[in-house]
């Protein structure tokens, strides 16, 4: 299968897909954006593509990117995730996280 056409197979499962826990959103996450993730495999296939289709694929693999990451702000906001700082939570946003996974909210800690 190219890669183009595994790419829309698998922004149709994304786009499919339903949460029944906080934890099923973080594993979406690890699952697909993790550093072991499909998001790296496709990235190393768009790698090896030859030019003259880069350009079509990289909006494709964008778009493929915002779906993932949309699905795992919606399946977040779902879930009460113990935290009051809301997006700018680490717990909401993987760029902040911490190696962690208490939160450092002041509101959580009892300061303010």
């Amino acid at each position: 299968m190219k890669l183009k056409e595994q790419i829309q197979s698998w922004l149709e499962e994304v786009e499919a897909k339903t949460f029944s826990s906080a934890d099923d959103v973080e594993q979406f996450r690890i699952d697909w954006l993790g550093r072991k993730g499909r998001m790296k495999d496709v990235m190393a296939a768009f790698k090896e593509s030859p030019n003259e289709e880069k350009r079509e694929l990289g909006k494709l693999i964008n778009q493929f990117k915002q779906s993932i990451e949309s699905r795992i702000a919606v399946g977040s906001g779902s879930w009460d995730l113990g935290c009051n700082r809301g997006k700018r939570c680490s717990r909401l946003d993987p760029a902040r996280r911490r190696r962690s996974s208490r939160c450092s909210s002041s509101f959580e800690r009892g300061t303010t």
